[in-house]
Order: structure tokens, then C-alpha cells, then sequence
């Protein structure tokens, strides 16, 4: 009876293995002994015919190709006894063979059934966990590299297995991997464990144990989609010499689908058998993190490839331009739905078909927008009548973290232009988890998603009256916390030499830029209350500056046009245009010798999270910077440079 039985089970695990990387042998033979039937997470064979997943496009969809559902030979087996914690040593463990059909056949005594299981009576209980494919990170011990092993002689625990180092992981140049670290899981949501309950189903049998075991990967794996409008249409301003606008035209961008790419940033190189999500650091740079940073990478940059899976999408073309209103909008026809070709990240583009290649990374954490924190990085060529201009998208994942043997499958549909700086603007994208097993996609559309960029936050104006910051912006923006500190004349200067020094040396915190660097007066966080989304575009929310030599008051916004100062002339979806004349006639009283610091906030009008900070400084055709005595007088006024025989600075 026992034996017909257990064919029954083999039948239909064979079925249930199909799609395991080994070959399926004919005809099977009865195992016998401790029979553990190995099954890694993902390979129901069912999966094969869900909705969205073509098996023609680039790549392989359920990962036969790429060794996710590899065995290896040999798995490391460790037997602890029913109600064993994670602080309990095993009672057994053994490297034990697998099969192709990935089924371990352990040799069986009687004095071993009491070892595992604390007697022979039939139907008692105890746990296994079982590791697949083990590699230990390396060390240096006594000079020599060595690979951390496990040791079959000692009496793990748990902790003791979830602690162990794996080796570092090359998911950034090699696809496929070979072989992916697994081990077993109990497939308990609430209370998951890699203790997997076995049964002494017949202690006089030849079979005693036949059980299945689930098998997880440590890596969780990230599929990238998208598809892109055909062509965008903008609003294209067309201006003078001096800046006045001379007429509006619509100008269409189309996608360079060729030439598009994306990469992963901030991914784990490394890992712990327990999988527990290590956090990134927040100080890696944007871009190639450096190859000597022991745990976190970013994938190069993979060429997107057309697959045959297409998707239906819904368009509203362009009919023409609505000069009504200001700024004027484009006008849009009747929504036209029909298929697009779907775009997959590919690891090799000159491979017939391409191999779409998914990224890979150990489990990851982070606190949502840490300058560290993963995401997948999209850059796509659009081409006007004139140029082709490179865009930058972000994908950021909707929460942390990344988990072991986790499937994010993304897919986004792109209808905007992004960012034109290399940091990219932020899209949001819906995707589907899930173990490890395809399934239907959740396509997220960002044809309104949100952006605002500029090339840099820290401008240098070198006595020049006009400086034009082009922007790229999703939406509507305004201008707030406009301030202005200006040393006056160099008998009046608003400015103390110790705002920016302290102990002879810069003062910490007041200095941005690079090269060459810009002092940062303003201390205190910019004031922008007051202001409201009904303000239009083109006004600036201006806070006038009280010049009085000694002081320069409270900063406060008001609805105003800046006119008397800096005024701006222009703010728009593209750039904003600041304009102040230097007064550089030696000849007058109050000529200009020292540098205006100017701090905007440019903002999304609706939604107040979407800006950015921009400093300016002006410097006049003279510049006079007061630097600090030797005698270090303790009085903020005195014991600086004299100018124009002052000693106020």
C-alpha cells in the first residue's frame, strides 16, 4: 500500500518539477530511505499559461534559462527535533545528493529515525532545513583566502545558519547566474521559518519519510517594462534678443526606442543565509558606485529591447494649440486606443532573440527617500525637428524593502519628457510582488507623473545684469521665500566679516559649490507661508530686503512684483529669467563693490513637496570680500579690513 501510494506522490511531483532545470528521466525509479522532494518556489507549472506572459518575447519568463530553479547536486540537510527554537542545535545534518528531479534519498537505520525524531513511533514529528547551492564569503586567515564552509561535524542552529555570510554576488556582469543560493521555507506568512515539518509516515517502511519540501532564493529578482507615446507634443515659446516672447508653436518630440536604456541603483552584492534586507549607505554617489564599496552596486546600463508582447493604450492626440489661456495649452481629439510594442530591460542586445535580462539583488532596505535607497533609473532619447535631447526618469519602489525570493514585476507606460539633469525626476509606478511566480501585470501609467528639475542649485552671476535657469517641470510653478542680502555700499555693507568666517578660517555650513565656491549668508530656513496655489505663474512671491547697514530685519513673502530689485521677467514650465543692474559707475556714492546673494524656492503651485532651493550670487565688476585680522578682536566690528577708512565690514 505504501508503495503504491508513493508512486502516486512521485507522478504528480514530476509533474510539479516540469519546469526545473534538471532533465526529466523517463521512468522513475522507487526512492527509498528519508525521501525529500525538493521544489523551489515558482515552479507550478500552471504558472506557464497566465494572462501577459508571452513566451516569444526576448528572455525567458519563468526562469528556466536563467538557473533560477537550479538544485545543484548537493544540499546541505540539517534534522532538528519537533519544537525546536532557532536557538536549538540540530540533532543531524548531512551534504546530501539530489537528483534530476530534484529528490534526495537519504540512507535510513532505525537508530537514526530515533535521532531525528526522539522515537519510532509512526506519525511523530521533526523539522529539516535544507541549504542548496551554499558558497561562503571569503576571508583572510593567516594570510591565505579562504571560503567560509559548513562544517557537518557541528550542531548548527538556526541563528547559527541564518548568520552565515554568502559569497558576494556578481549580479552586476553575469547573466545568467549560475546558481542561486536557496533555502527551505515553511511557507507561513505569519510566522515564516526555514523549519520545514517532517513525518515518520511507516517506521518499518523501506520509504519512512517522503515529504516535499519548498524551497526559497535568498536574491530577490526585479523585471523591468514599459511602453512609450509615439510622439509628445509641448508648447514651444519662441522669443527676441531681449527676452519678449515673439510667438507659441507646438513642437513634437518622438521617442528614440532604440537607443533607450535603464539600470538598477543601489542593489546588494551581498547577503546573510537569513536574507535579512541590509540598509545602503546614504553617502554613494548618483550613477557607477564604485567597484571597491564591499556590498552595493549599480547595474550598467542595459539596453531596452522591442519584445512581441503588446499592450493596448489609450491616447489623445494632439489637434492643436488653445492661445486663450496663458500659458497656453495644447488641445487634445478624441481618445484612440491601439497596441504598443512592450520594451524589456536585456542584459544582451546582440543575441538572437535578445535575452531579457532581470535584475538581481541580496534583500534591501532603506527609509523612503534616503539619497541610498534603490530604484530603477530609465533614460530615454527624444527627437524634435532640431536636436535629440536625453531624458532621466525614476522608478522608485513604493516601499521598503526588497525581500528574499520576491518578484517585482514593473511595467510603466511613459507619456511625458523628464528630467534633462542627470539626477532623475521621480515617477511613481504601480508593480506586482509576488513569490517568485509570474503573473498578471500591474501597469502604471505616469503620463501624469510629477517633476521638477534643474541643471544646478548654485548659480554664479560675474557682473553681469541677466541670468536665464532653465527648469523642467511636470506642472505649473511659483516662486517662493524670494530673499536678497546685498552688502549696500562698502561704507554700509549689511554684512559682518565673521557671517563668514569664524577662528580665521570659513565659517562650517556657509559655503556651496564647487568651483569656484558660493558663500551662503542666509541661515535661517527660507519663510514661504502666506503663499497660496492661487498665485499665478509668471508673478513672484517677492520678500524685500531692509538694507539698513546693520541689520537686515525678518524676510517675510508677499504678493508683490519684485521690480525695485531683482525682478524676474520670466517663469515658466522652461526657465526663469532674473534681471538686476549692477551699478558699476565708480563716479556715484553708492557704486557696487561687494556681491547680492539671492535664495528662491521654485515650486509645483499644487503640491508644495515638488522644489528646489536656488542660490545666486551676483558679483560686481570691483569685488571687495572683507577677511579677518590677525588680532581676532572680539568685537564683531572691529578688527577686519578697513574699508573706505571704516572698520565696519
Amino acid at each position: 500500500m505504501m508503495k503504491r501510494y508513493s508512486a502516486i506522490i512521485w507522478a504528480i511531483a514530476a509533474l510539479l518539477l516540469a519546469s526545473c532545470t534538471h532533465d526529466l528521466v523517463p521512468e522513475f525509479e522507487q526512492e527509498e530511505g528519508f525521501v525529500l522532494s525538493l521544489m523551489p518556489s515558482g515552479m507550478d507549472i500552471q504558472t506557464k499559461t497566465t494572462p501577459n506572459s508571452d513566451p516569444t518575447r526576448p528572455g525567458n519568463w519563468d526562469g528556466q534559462g536563467f538557473h533560477e530553479n537550479d538544485l545543484g547536486s548537493q544540499v546541505d540537510l540539517f534534522f532538528f527535533r519537533d519544537g525546536a527554537g532557532f536557538d536549538t542545535p540540530s540533532v543531524y545534518n548531512v551534504k546530501a545528493n539530489v537528483n534530476q528531479r530534484g529528490v534526495v534519498s537519504l540512507p535510513v537505520s532505525p537508530a537514526l529515525i530515533t535521532t531525528i525524531f526522539g522515537s519510532n513511533i509512526q506519525g511523530s514529528k521533526a523539522k529539516v532545513m535544507v541549504v542548496a547551492n551554499f558558497a561562503g564569503k571569503q576571508q583572510i586567515v593567516d594570510g591565505q583566502t579562504v571560503e567560509v564552509q559548513i562544517d557537518h561535524n557541528r550542531h548548527y542552529t538556526v541563528n547559527q545558519l541564518r548568520a552565515l555570510e554568502l559569497a558576494t554576488a556578481n549580479f552586476k556582469t553575469v547573466f545568467p547566474q549560475e546558481k542561486f543560493v536557496m533555502i527551505s521555507d515553511n511557507e507561513d506568512k505569519e510566522n515564516p521559518s526555514p523549519l520545514v515539518t517532517i513525518t515518520l509516515a511507516n517506521p518499518t517502511s523501506a520509504t519512512p519519510v517522503n515529504d516535499v519540501v519548498m524551497m526559497k532564493r535568498i536574491a530577490a529578482k526585479v523585471t523591468f517594462r514599459l511602453t512609450v507615446a509615439d510622439e509628445i507634443t509641448v508648447v514651444n515659446v519662441q522669443r527676441d534678443q531681449s527676452g519678449a516672447v515673439t510667438g507659441r508653436t507646438l513642437e513634437t518630440w518622438t521617442p528614440q526606442t532604440a537607443s533607450i536604456t535603464a539600470y538598477m541603483q543601489y542593489a546588494f552584492k551581498t547577503a546573510t543565509l537569513g536574507g535579512t534586507p541590509q540598509t545602503p549607505p546614504h553617502t554613494v554617489p548618483l550613477g557607477s558606485v564604485p567597484d571597491n564599496l564591499p556590498d552595493i552596486f549599480a547595474y550598467n546600463a542595459r539596453p531596452m529591447v522591442a519584445t512581441t508582447d503588446q499592450i493596448n493604450r489609450t491616447r489623445k492626440p494632439v489637434i492643436g494649440l488653445d492661445e486663450t489661456v496663458d500659458p497656453p495649452q495644447p488641445v487634445y481629439g478624441d481618445e484612440v486606443t491601439s497596441p504598443f510594442t512592450v520594451y524589456e530591460v536585456s542584459s544582451d542586445k546582440t543575441a538572437t532573440p535578445p535575452t531579457a535580462g532581470p535584475f538581481y539583488t541580496y534583500p534591501v532596505t532603506w527609509t523612503p527617500g534616503a539619497a541610498g535607497e534603490p530604484f530603477i533609473k530609465l533614460i530615454i532619447p527624444w527627437k524634435n525637428a532640431n536636436n535629440i535631447k536625453y531624458y532621466y526618469y525614476k522608478v522608485p519602489f513604493k516601499k521598503a524593502p526588497l525581500e528574499s525570493n520576491h518578484w517585482y514585476e514593473i511595467t510603466i507606460d511613459v507619456q511625458i519628457l523628464g528630467g534633462e539633469d542627470t539626477n532623475p525626476v521621480p515617477l511613481e509606478a504601480n508593480y506586482k510582488v509576488v513569490d517568485w511566480v509570474p503573473g498578471p501585470e500591474a501597469v502604471a501609467s505616469i503620463e501624469s507623473a510629477r517633476y521638477l528639475s534643474v541643471p544646478k542649485t548654485e548659480w554664479i552671476m560675474y557682473n553681469t545684469d541677466e541670468l536665464t535657469i532653465p527648469i523642467t517641470s511636470s506642472h505649473d510653478v511659483q516662486i517662493v521665500g524670494y530673499q536678497v542680502k546685498s552688502g549696500g555700499t562698502a561704507v554700509g555693507n549689511a554684512f559682518a566679516a565673521a557671517d563668514k568666517y569664524a577662528n580665521d578660517q570659513p565659517r562650517e555650513g556657509a559655503w556651496v559649490g564647487t568651483d569656484p565656491s558660493i558663500y551662503n549668508p542666509f541661515t535661517s530656513t527660507l519663510v514661504t507661508d502666506g503663499v497660496t496655489s492661487t498665485t499665478t505663474v509668471g508673478t513672484i512671491n517677492a520678500t524685500k530686503p531692509n538694507l539698513n547697514a546693520n541689520t537686515l530685519g525678518t524676510p517675510r513673502p508677499n504678493n508683490i512684483t519684485a521690480t525695485s530689485w531683482f525682478a524676474t521677467t520670466e517663469i515658466t514650465r522652461n526657465q526663469i529669467v532674473l534681471r538686476h543692474v549692477l551699478n558699476n559707475d565708480l563716479s556715484t556714492s553708492n557704486y557696487d563693490v561687494v556681491p547680492y546673494w539671492i535664495r528662491i524656492r521654485v515650486r509645483h503651485k499644487d503640491d508644495y513637496t515638488y522644489h528646489k532651493d536656488i542660490i545666486i550670487e551676483q558679483r560686481p565688476a570691483i569685488y571687495i570680500d572683507p577677511n579677518q585680522n590677525s588680532d581676532n578682536d572680539s568685537q564683531a566690528h572691529k578688527g577686519y579690513v578697513y574699508i573706505d577708512n571704516s572698520q565696519s565690514s
